[in-house]
C-alpha cells in the first residue's frame, strides 16, 4: 500500500524514511518510564471489605498519608482508621456509614497465617455505607433586603459538583459551608452583623435532606464620606478617584483598612517614605452611615542619597544596581521603589528582593535605600518527556546558567528529540547592555524535522535585542542566517524545489503580554507581531517578506470558566518579482495547535495527489470555553478555522475549513495535559471525519 493511500483511509503513516535509532530511544524511554511510575496499586497493610476499587484506592491514599508513620498504639489506631473513614463517607453523602476495624483473626497453623502479616500490621476495615443522601428542599427564613432565589443560589455554591448538573450530595461540611457563603454574601453588601442559623438537617425516607436557613440581617451600614487630612494635599488623582468611588458603597471589614494602605502609598510617592495613616471610624447606629476619616503624619520629605546592597555573594553589586535603576539625589518615590524590586525579581536570579528606606543620622531628610537579595540557584539541568500527536514520543534536555561573570549573564544548551524531529541549540544572553534596559542574545542550532510531505535540515546562527519599554510590552530586532535543506518531497509538482537554500534574515517585532500567568491563563491580552525581510543585498538566495501577527484574549467571566480566543494571520511577499516561495517557508496549519480536526499541517492546497503543498497566505481561528469541574480536572468545547492560499494574490473565501470539538485537560504547574477530540468540518477526500490529540499545553 502507497503513503498515498494509507493517507486517504486515514491510517497512521509510519514511513520507512524515520532512522531506527528513534524508535530504539523510544523504547528506553517507555522502559525508564515504567521503572519510575511503576508502584503497587495497594499496600499490605489494609484489607478491605464493602467497598469498590475506587474507593479503595481513595480510602489507601487517605490513610497511607495519615498513618505512614505511626508508633500508635493497636487500639488507638483502629479507633482513628474507624473515624477518619466513616468521617470520608459522610463528606460523600452516605451519612450512616458505619466503619469497624479489627486486626484479621489468628490463624491456629502458623503456616496458615498471610504473607503481609510478616511486616506491617493488617487491618481488616469492614464498611457499611447505607443510604446516600442527597441535598432535598431548601427553606429560607427571615429574608427581606436580598431575594430567596438569590439566596438560595449562594448556598448551593457551597456543595461540590462534579458537572454542573450532578446531584448535590449532603454532608455536614457542604451545610456549613453553604451557609458560610450566605453569611458572607450578606457582608460583602454592607449586612457585616447579619447572623445565619441554620437548623438540624431532616433526613427523608427517599434520601432526600431538608434543611432551614434562619438569617438575623440586622443593620445595612453605608459608606457615606471619605476625609483624608494632611498638611499636604494628596495629588494622586487615580487613588483620589478609588476614594470617592467607595462612597455610597456598602461597608465591609476590609475596606477601611485597604483604603489606609492605598492613602499611604500614594503619600509615600510623594516623597514621604515613613509618613504614617490613623484610621477613624464614626458610625450612625441608627441608620448605618459611616464616616472613614484618615489622618496622615507625613513625617521628613526624604531624598535618595545612596544605595547599597546586601545577600548578593555570587552577583557583582554594580549589576545589581543596575537592574533596579534607583538614581540618587532624586526625591523618594515608592512607585519607583516598587517597579525596581519587580525588576530584579523578573532577573530569576534572586528568591527574594526587597527594598527599605532608611534615615540618614543626623539628615533628617535624606534616606539610605537598602536592597536586600536572597540568591536563588543559578545553575540548571532540567529534562523533559511527553506526547504529541504528531510527533508522538518527545523528549528534552537542558543545561542553564543563569548568572555568568556574576552579572547576569545567562547561557544555555540543550537539545529536542522525537520519533519525527532533532533539534540542537546553544544561545547566550547579556542583559541591560549599554546602561539600557536591553537585552542581547546569539545563538546557532542544528534542526531535522520530518513534516508531513517533505523532510527538511537546517542550521544556523541568529542574533537579537529585545527592549523593555515598561507597561508589559516590548520591542525586539535580530538577524538570523541559516542553511536548509529541502529532501524527500512527496508532490511531484515541487519536487524540483529540493536541495539547499540559503535565508539572510532581518526581523522586527512587537509584543504586549498582559496575561496572569503565560502557563495557566484566566484573563489578559496577548499581541504579537513580527516582520522577517529576506534580500540578496544582504545574502538570502530568497526574497521576501513575511509580516505575522497574533493575537489572544482571555477572559473570566465566572468563577469557573474562562473564555479564550485567538487570530493569527501570515503573509509571505515576493520582492521584486522574486520566484515562489520555497516549500520549508511556506505556511502549513492544521493539527493539535492550529486547526483541530485534520493531520499535521494538513489544511489548505494539495497537489493532485493529494499531498499539502502549503501556501504564502494564512489565518487560523481559534476559539474556546473552558470549565473547571473538579480541582485541577477541566473540560472545554472549541471551534476552529483556517485557511492556506497557494499565492498571495488567491482568494480566501474559496475554501475555509475548520474543527469542533471537545477536550478534557489536567492542569500541572508546567500546563496542562490535554486530550482533545475535533469533528473536521468542510473536509476534503483525504482528511478523517474526526481526530483525537494528546499533547501539554494549550493550543493558544
Amino acid at each position: 500500500m502507497s503513503a498515498v493511500q494509507r493517507r486517504q483511509i486515514g491510517l497512521p503513516v509510519w514511513t520507512d524514511r524515520r532512522q531506527p535509532h528513534r524508535l530504539i530511544v523510544a523504547c528506553l524511554v517507555f522502559m525508564l518510564a515504567g521503572r519510575l511510575i511503576g508502584v503497587e496499586c495497594e499496600p499490605r497493610s489494609w484489607h478491605w471489605s464493602g467497598v469498590g476499587l475506587l474507593e479503595r484506592l481513595r480510602l489507601i491514599s487517605l490513610l497511607e498519608t495519615e498513618f505512614q508513620e505511626t508508633d500508635l498504639p493497636m487500639s488507638v489506631l483502629m479507633d482513628e482508621v474507624a473515624y477518619r473513614v466513616t468521617t470520608w463517607f459522610e463528606t460523600k453523602g452516605f451519612l450512616k456509614a458505619t466503619v469497624s476495624v479489627k486486626p484479621p483473626p489468628i490463624a491456629s497453623d502458623p503456616a496458615e497465617v498471610p504473607e503481609e502479616a510478616a511486616g506491617a500490621p493488617v487491618l481488616v476495615v469492614d464498611c457499611n455505607r447505607g443510604p446516600r443522601y442527597r441535598l432535598g428542599g431548601v427553606q429560607i427564613q427571615g429574608a427581606s433586603a436580598l431575594t430567596v432565589a438569590e439566596l438560595e443560589v449562594t448556598f448551593l455554591g457551597g456543595f461540590d459538583q462534579f458537572w454542573p448538573w450532578s446531584t448535590r450530595w449532603f454532608s455536614d461540611q457542604a451545610y456549613r459551608r453553604g451557609t458560610g457563603a450566605v453569611e458572607a454574601y450578606y457582608q460583602r453588601r454592607g449586612w457585616t452583623d447579619v447572623l445565619v442559623d441554620p437548623s438540624d438537617p431532616i433526613l427523608r425516607g427517599d434520601g432526600k435532606v431538608d434543611v432551614a436557613l434562619a438569617i438575623h440581617e440586622g443593620i445595612r451600614f453605608m459608606i457615606q464620606s471619605i476625609e483624608v487630612e494632611s498638611e499636604e494635599p494628596l495629588r494622586d488623582e487615580k487613588t483620589k478617584a478609588l476614594l470617592d468611588s467607595y462612597r455610597g458603597k456598602p461597608y465591609r471589614e476590609t475596606v477601611p483598612s485597604d483604603l489606609g494602605v492605598m492613602v499611604a502609598y500614594a503619600y509615600r510617592a510623594q516623597g514621604y517614605p515613613f509618613c504614617e495613616v490613623a484610621l477613624e471610624e464614626e458610625i450612625d447606629p441608627e441608620t448605618g452611615s459611616i464616616l472613614l476619616r484618615y489622618r496622615v503624619v507625613l513625617g521628613p520629605k526624604g531624598t535618595v542619597r545612596s544605595v547599597g546592597v546586601r545577600g548578593n555573594v555570587r552577583t557583582a553589586e554594580p549589576f545589581v544596581l543596575k537592574v533596579a535603576g534607583l538614581k540618587q539625589d532624586r526625591v523618594y518615590d515608592q512607585r519607583a521603589v516598587d517597579k525596581a524590586s519587580l525588576r530584579l525579581a523578573r532577573t530569576r536570579l534572586f528568591q527574594t528582593a526587597q527594598i527599605a528606606p532608611r534615615p540618614i543620622e543626623g539628615h533628617p531628610e535624606e534616606v539610605h535605600l537598602d536592597v536586600r537579595v536572597e540568591e536563588a540557584h543559578t545553575k540548571e539541568f532540567s529534562t523533559m518527556a511527553g506526547w504529541g500527536s504528531y510527533e508522538m514520543l518527545r523528549g528534552s534536555v537542558n543545561y542553564t546558567h543563569r548568572n555568568l561573570f556574576h552579572r547576569g549573564h545567562q547561557s544555555s544548551t540543550g537539545g529536542m528529540m522525537s520519533l519525527k524531529s532533532e533539534r540542537l541549540y546553544t544561545d547566550y544572553t547579556v542583559p541591560y547592555i549599554y546602561g539600557l534596559n536591553v537585552s542581547e542574545s546569539v545563538g546557532a542550532f542544528w534542526t531535522h524535522r520530518e513534516e508531513p510531505s517533505f523532510e527538511r535540515r537546517e542550521y544556523g546562527v541568529k542574533e537579537g535585542l529585545t527592549l523593555d519599554v515598561g507597561s508589559n510590552a516590548y520591542l525586539r530586532g535580530g538577524y538570523e542566517f541559516r542553511q536548509s535543506d529541502v529532501y524527500n518531497i512527496d508532490s511531484q509538482e515541487v519536487q524540483e524545489e529540493e536541495g539547499d537554500a540559503q535565508l539572510s534574515l532581518i526581523s522586527m517585532g512587537a509584543l504586549y503580554d498582559s496575561r496572569d500567568s503565560p502557563v495557566l491563563t484566566y484573563r489578559g491580552l496577548l499581541i504579537n507581531g513580527n516582520i522577517e525581510w529576506g534580500d540578496q543585498a544582504w545574502g538570502s538566495q530568497v526574497d521576501f517578506i513575511r509580516p505575522t501577527v497574533q493575537t489572544s484574549a482571555f477572559w473570566n467571566p465566572l468563577d469557573r470558566w474562562v473564555l479564550a480566543g485567538s487570530l493569527r494571520i501570515g503573509t509571505e511577499i515576493r520582492v521584486q518579482g522574486g520566484e515562489q516561495i520555497p516549500i520549508q517557508e511556506r505556511f502549513f496549519i492544521g493539527g493539535q495547535d492550529t486547526v483541530r480536526g485534520y493531520r499535521e499541517g494538513e489544511v489548505g492546497p494539495r497537489d493532485e495527489a493529494g499531498f499539502p503543498i502549503g501556501g504564502e497566505r494564512m489565518v487560523v481561528l481559534n476559539l474556546e470555553a473552558r470549565y473547571r469541574l473538579w480541582k485541577e480536572l477541566e473540560l472545554a468545547g472549541f471551534a476552529d478555522a483556517g485557511q492556506v492560499a497557494v499565492l498571495i494574490e488567491d482568494d480566501y473565501d474559496a475554501a475555509w475549513q475548520g474543527g469542533l470539538g471537545l477536550g478534557l485537560r489536567y492542569r500541572t504547574p508546567i500546563g496542562p495535559l490535554r486530550l482533545d477530540w475535533a469533528k473536521a468540518v468542510n473536509r476534503t477526500r483525504y482528511d478523517p471525519s474526526s481526530r483525537f490529540y494528546f499533547s501539554i499545553g494549550y493550543p493558544f
